[in-house]
């Protein structure tokens, strides 16, 4: 049971598996294969062995039984990803292009919220989005890099600005802070 709760690297980040075999975990997760199979064995022997009636069907219900008869049940579930983009009670003019809809909102676009299902969600989450990221810090830091940035009154000095802050899943200022841009090298 503690191995199936330890820490694989190859789960994580499959180029790194290799990391598995110096911690010892896939070995040993091998020798407890090992030490399963013969029990395998004998209840899938057993299960060949066990005796049918006039019908063909077995006299009573094992393991294996158990096990076909819930992947057979098993279901697959379409969702309709077109409905949810253009569902008016989760967008207001679902039609319309509005990045502004996004502002003061909390709904994290990286959670679980059904309504950016249309990136995808966890491992099968868009590529695109950490490089859409990347380049939005990239372009923030390329502006702090050469703009000299001040406050939009020159009244008003730097320790007078309200530092509360609201506290969700990360931390943010209660009251936002507004700059003016002033070129401060030229490229």
């Amino acid at each position: 049971m503690v191995l199936l709760t330890s820490f694989s690297a190859r789960d994580f980040f499959p180029s790194l598996g290799w990391i598995d075999v110096l911690t010892g975990l896939i070995p040993s997760l091998k020798a407890i294969v090992r030490e399963i199979d013969p029990l395998l064995d004998q209840v899938i022997e057993e299960h060949r062995k066990v005796r049918v009636d006039d019908h063909g069907q077995p006299n009573k219900k094992d393991f294996v039984d158990t096990l076909v008869q819930l992947q057979e049940e098993e279901t697959r579930v379409y969702v309709n990803v077109w409905a949810i983009q253009r569902d008016p009670t989760v967008w207001e003019r679902p039609e319309e292009f509005l990045p502004e809809r996004f502002i003061d909102n909390a709904i994290d676009f990286k959670g679980q919220d059904f309504e950016f299902l249309p990136f995808g969600g966890g491992r099968r989450g868009s590529p695109w989005l950490t490089f859409g990221l990347t380049s939005v810090e990239y372009v923030i830091a390329k502006m702090l890099c050469w703009f000299d940035w001040r406050l939009p009154i020159a009244s008003i000095k730097g320790q007078d600005l309200g530092m509360g802050e609201v506290y969700r899943l990360t931390v943010a200022r209660k009251i936002p802070l507004h700059l003016v841009p002033a070129i401060l090298h030229s490229p």
